[in-house]
């Protein structure tokens, strides 16, 4: 009963599993009882049929009961064991064996429940009478009222899906990082960045003098959440049929268009998922990275143009002017395409998506923040 209190099972006072079933127990014991009277009295022949009408849950009740150390019925007989035969001690201790025929049924429920679980969830089954030793008893785990909400997660394979999420996320996560260490090798330290704006966005750390240096070579923790949150949405976005992109980039901010374009021009393989595009006749490696060996995929390119158009239509929503791209900044502000996503950049990406310099308009406050600036934005 590990994780789980008798009292919440078995009464205030409990400590342990009572002396006796419980009604509920009771039910689960008289029904496969019944089941396994009943598929013993039949030709084997005629098993599959039955199994096949029960669920995965009577299935796993029906199991454990041919493990019971009793004749089932009256008319069940054991085996003759060979000479050299050594009951088993739990065979030994409570005088009885079970009969080929019930081995037999035994081993077609097994089979039963295995094809259940490959069939809804392409997963195997798992055999829950492994947790006899701390959950139950000599093989008995499924019948027990505290062990019923497990039952139902091996049932519907909730815990190893929850078990793949986990996995999914730290592998996830080794991937992010792994691509923040190459950016930082092969971008960061090249960011250019005035002296003024050093000392403001960027306090001086050891090794690090803002009067001879450019960027700090590690991202801010304001802008590797930028870089992270850029990431997992390429990431996704490659994962969607081009169809599917519209609504997605329809609902971001002006501001974080900005960001997601940049990212799309990233010279890595985003998620370790995409297929590097051909060398076309004539092309000749960017020496923008310093290990550009990756070639981004026409597929990005395209959402690279998505993300611009985009950019474009929300422009339009307000201004007459057309949108200022901030890229051409690169050659004052960052290291190309990188612009938006540094710290010292962002009072500059502000006035270009809004367009405070050179347009009258002013959208509201709500407006603003839906389609344009969020001051909150990954925060």
């Amino acid at each position: 009963m590990a994780g789980l209190s008798p009292k919440d099972f078995y009464g205030p006072n409990a400590r342990g599993h009572p002396p006796t079933l419980t009604s509920t127990e009771r039910k689960r014991f008289t029904h496969s009882y019944y089941w396994l009277w009943c598929l013993m009295e039949m030709d084997m022949s005629e098993w599959d049929s039955k199994l096949q009408e029960m669920t995965s849950r009577e299935l796993y009740y029906l199991h454990e009961m041919t493990y019971l150390t009793q004749r089932i019925g009256t008319e069940e007989t054991t085996h003759q064991p060979a000479a050299s035969y050594q009951p088993a001690p739990l065979a030994r201790t409570l005088n009885f064996d079970r009969s080929e025929k019930r081995e037999s049924l035994s081993e077609r429920i097994w089979q039963r429940i295995k094809s259940n679980s490959w069939r809804f969830y392409e997963l195997p089954a798992q055999n829950v009478s492994n947790f006899s030793r701390h959950e139950g008893f000599l093989g008995f785990v499924a019948i027990w009222d505290h062990w019923q909400p497990f039952l139902e997660d091996v049932i519907l394979q909730s815990y190893l899906e929850t078990h793949r999420e986990v996995v999914s996320v730290l592998r996830a996560t080794d991937i992010v990082e792994k691509a923040i260490e190459q950016f930082e090798r092969e971008i960061v330290k090249f960011v250019r960045v005035d002296e003024a704006d050093a000392w403001e966005f960027y306090e001086p750390e050891v090794g690090y003098n803002p009067r001879v240096d450019n960027h700090p070579p590690n991202l801010t923790s304001s802008e590797r959440k930028r870089f992270i949150h850029c990431y997992y949405s390429i990431w996704s976005l490659m994962r969607l049929d081009e169809t599917e992109w519209d609504s997605r980039l329809d609902a971001m901010t002006s501001q974080e268009l900005h960001y997601l374009l940049e990212m799309s021009q990233l010279g890595q393989n985003i998620g370790g998922e995409e297929t590097a595009r051909p060398m076309r006749a004539g092309e000749k490696l960017s020496k923008l990275y310093t290990s550009k060996e990756f070639r981004i995929p026409e597929k990005r390119f395209n959402l690279e143009h998505r993300i611009n158009q985009q950019i474009d239509l929300h422009n339009s929503r307000f201004f007459e002017d057309p949108p200022i791209h901030v890229s051409w900044m690169a050659k004052h502000l960052g290291f190309a395409p990188f612009v938006a996503i540094w710290d010292h950049a962002q009072l500059h990406l502000e006035e270009a998506v809004c367009q405070t310099r050179r347009s009258w308009v002013r959208p509201s406050p709500m407006v603003r923040k839906r389609y344009l600036w969020d001051d909150d934005l990954y925060e």
